[in-house]
């Protein structure tokens, strides 16, 4: 009995060692056998490089293995926080075996690598794989350089320059190959590019996307080079005159000095409208240039890609010339994604809805108030007194209902629709009227809901977020589950979504591209002794809340002018001398300095809307160059049809507007001498010490160690009379300086100390310190002393 209950066990434990071992191996061999039902391919970056905290473009191809697909890929990148994730998508449709290409532009935050990629059908995520983007971070004080030729080896030698900026730090041209295809899928593409250059190619190639994805790059910043000389017939002759109105009368070769050697060079004989000569002679041009917005075109007349220019010193010395704008603010530009005081200030702009003044507690509670008094003793005495206390019944309800009605109207000026779109646009206007409108817009509903917000089919338009750190840990990085917006990509066109969005909570966007007509401020003004006398006409179609001229750093406040008013300017002193965004603050201080000492009435026309006035002032001066150019500044209340479509939802739309256009200022006396004002001509950078930092924004020098500012004054002005003088913060305040001063003298070739001690110094011996309308002034900074003020200068002079 034993032998067979032993041999039963053995039978089964075999048995279940033979139905156990090949299941196993069945189970492994199914999972080792099965594949994805996609292949896909994730690349980021134009050639892997890209501008940190700038739109990247994701490259996603896949091959559906199984059957047809018809459906979305989706990207997710965290947000500031990794509680929420941000989504883009672009619907695509492939054949089964069919592999399928989508370029998809993304924004991830410093700090964060991570993206997820989806598949997407009805809805549902078929497939999903991980991706980080790739190492090629271009740095912030490097340029970002885009080559669009049918020569790439032509222009090899770009890739050797380097520049120092205004900051004195050096960088480098970090070049990549354009195609039209990535330009044309989206503007959003090319994004995180300063520059680009388009030489030796057909832009007959380029269609009518690539020329809007250029525009809104140039208006937002970008410079465009566009070489023309023995290959004009390819790029000036194919350019689309509806982009740039440019016209070649014919090409001839010239010997010229392009920089230190002359070179026989084949130059173009260009006709430019709105263009302007920006380097070379009116015999020998050799750039010209055409404003766009906060970028530039710049066309050059000769090839930047043949001989004997490439093989000489002077190719990478003339390309580093065309772009010395594009690289003296890079560093600044780039630094947290250009995230600077004026951008901070737009999306103030944007989150505040400028409804009339809000009902007090004080009225609610005088209103409340009487309505007790009424009905609790006022109504009762009377129907006493009358013995008709029974129509109380009546009275109460009526009166009850005739005070709602009064509470009703006292909000009636707070109330607002379905959707709420707030506006603040910066129209920039050429002496015809023409320019194109930039919005940065604040967009909420009035209920705690989805929002969907379509961009106009013909405008950029971009959701803008002050993110630029990614605050989880890298190491530990999800991409969340939980939504904050997607943009899907349709075409040229896209719409952002927005799920469960609190009430009244703004989502900011930019928005660039509506081109407007408008008519001109007429102005004449001339300036003595720093004071400005003239007169102003408003010929627009509103009133002007504030107006401003501006001067280089300098400020003059002629208050506001009702539709079609014309008056005179008389002896008035500046309002300020530190910039727009300096005047900016002064207002958004006084304000408060108001509201906390209580000494002012707020209600009054002084402050009205003054928050919001000096927030678009400091928006204005992140989007408009000054530099030395005179400019009005117009605050309005004028619409701008941007046309975003919000569905059947009702809106309310608020609108603040400025205006800006060239003035002319006559800086001459009556003895033909030029009094030009405090910091007109501003300085730049020639060399500082590791260990001191320059705040332009708030107008002092940090650190220990010395740094040497260079001013340059107008080649065509003999100086007559140079003053040093001490500088001012962003208030117009002067803190003191204790630095150790001194100007460079040319003739000993040394630096010569001076004291300043009254706050200013006028130079002597002038043709000691001036060379080539140039003047170098020396500060050793040491913050163990006491602070120290950026130096400015005033001169007098004559034209040459």
């Amino acid at each position: 009995m034993k032998y067979f209950f032993r041999k039963g066990i053995v039978i089964v434990i075999v048995a279940l060692m033979i139905l156990t071992l090949p299941i196993g191996t069945l189970l492994t061999k199914a999972e080792d056998s099965k594949t994805d039902p996609y292949e896909v391919k994730i690349t980021s970056g134009i050639e892997g490089k890209y501008r940190a905290l700038k739109y990247i473009p994701v490259i996603v191809e896949f091959t559906s293995l199984e059957k047809d697909f018809n459906g979305e890929v989706e990207i997710r990148a965290s947000a500031q926080y990794s509680s929420t994730y941000d989504a883009y998508s672009k619907e695509v449709s492939a054949l089964q075996g069919e592999t399928a290409k989508v370029i998809i532009p993304i924004k991830v935050l410093d700090g964060s690598s991570k993206i997820t990629v989806n598949l997407i059908e009805n809805g549902k995520v078929l497939y999903e794989k991980k991706s980080l983007i790739s190492n090629g971070r271009v740095g912030e004080a490097n340029l970002f350089m885009g080559v669009l030729t049918d020569d790439a080896t032509s222009l090899s030698y770009t890739g050797s320059i380097s520049f120092d900026n205004t900051q004195g730090v050096t960088g480098v041209i970090e070049k990549v190959q354009l195609d039209k295809d990535i330009i044309g899928e989206s503007n959003l593409n090319i994004d995180g590019l300063d520059a680009i250059i388009i030489n030796n190619y057909n832009m007959s190639n380029l269609k009518k996307e690539q020329y809007e994805a250029l525009n809104s790059w140039i208006n937002k910043g970008g410079t465009l080079i566009i070489g023309s000389g023995a290959n004009e017939s390819k790029t000036i002759s194919s350019i689309d005159k509806e982009f740039l109105d440019i016209k070649s009368n014919g090409a001839k070769e010239k010997n010229i000095k392009l920089v230190d050697d002359s070179l026989n060079l084949i130059l173009s004989s260009l006709e430019i409208k709105g263009g302007s000569l920006k380097q070379g002679t009116n015999e020998d041009p050799l750039i010209y240039s055409v404003k766009r917005g906060k970028g530039e075109i710049l066309v050059s007349t000769i090839d930047l890609g043949l001989e004997p220019l490439i093989s000489s010193k002077d190719a990478g010395k003339f390309l580093s010339a065309i772009l010395a704008d594009a690289t003296g603010g890079l560093f600044n530009k780039n630094m947290n994604g250009g995230y600077m005081p004026g951008y901070y200030r737009s999306r103030e702009l944007t989150r505040n809805i400028p409804i009339n003044e809000i009902v007090g507690v004080k009225s609610l509670i005088v209103v409340l108030a009487i309505y007790a008094l009424i009905v609790g003793v006022i109504l009762y005495i009377v129907l006493k007194k009358l013995n008709k206390r029974d129509f109380t019944w009546i009275a109460v309800p009526l009166i009850s209902i005739i005070f709602t009605l009064v509470i009703y109207f006292m909000g009636s000026s707070t109330r607002v629709k379905d959707v709420v779109l707030n506006q603040n646009n910066i129209i920039s206007i050429d002496k015809d009227g023409k320019g194109t409108a930039k919005g940065y817009l604040g967009i909420g509903t009035k209920y705690k809901g989805n929002i969907i917000v379509k961009k106009p089919e013909d405008l950029t338009m971009n959701y803008s977020t002050e993110d630029n750190y990614y605050y989880g840990n890298p190491e530990e990085e999800e991409v969340s589950n939980v939504l904050r917006v997607k943009t899907t990509y349709v075409g040229n066109n896209a719409y952002f979504t927005f799920n469960d969005s609190a009430a009244l909570d703004m989502k900011s966007f930019d928005v660039v591209g509506k081109e407007q007509v408008l008519s001109t401020i007429e102005s004449s003004f001339s300036l003595l002794d720093g004071k400005l006398n003239g007169k102003v006409k408003n010929n627009l179609d509103c009133d002007i809340k504030k107006l401003l001229l501006v001067a280089g750093r300098n400020i003059w406040d002629m208050g506001s002018l009702t539709k079609g008013e014309e008056r005179e300017i008389s002896n008035l002193s500046t309002t300020g001398s530190s910039g727009l965004q300096a005047y900016s603050d002064v207002l958004n201080q006084k304000y408060y300095d108001a509201k906390w000492k209580k000494d002012k009435d707020l209600k009054s026309e002084e402050f009205k809307n003054i928050i919001r006035t000096s927030a678009i002032i400091g928006t204005v001066s992140d989007e408009i160059l000054i530099n030395k150019d005179i400019k009005l500044v117009a605050i309005t209340d004028l619409p701008v049809e941007y046309g975003v479509d919000f569905g059947n939802k009702s809106v309310s739309k608020f609108d603040t507007t400025a205006i800006v256009q060239n003035a002319e200022l006559d800086f001459k006396d009556k003895d033909g001498v030029y009094n030009f004002p405090d910091g007109y001509f501003g300085s730049t950078i020639e060399s500082s010490s590791a260990n001191v930092h320059v705040d332009d924004y708030n107008g002092y020098l940090y650190g220990q160690g010395e740094v040497v500012f260079k001013f340059a004054v107008d080649k065509n002005i003999e100086v007559l009379e140079l003053t040093v003088k001490q500088g001012v913060d962003r208030y117009g305040y002067n803190g003191g300086d204790n630095s150790e001063k001194y100007i460079y003298n040319y003739k000993t070739e040394a630096y010569d100390k001076f004291t300043m001690s009254q706050g200013y110094e006028k130079i002597k011996d002038l043709g000691n310190y001036i060379n080539n309308n140039e003047v170098k002034v020396k500060y050793v900074v040491d913050d163990m002393k006491g602070q120290s003020m950026i130096p400015m200068i005033t001169v007098k002079g004559r034209e040459k």
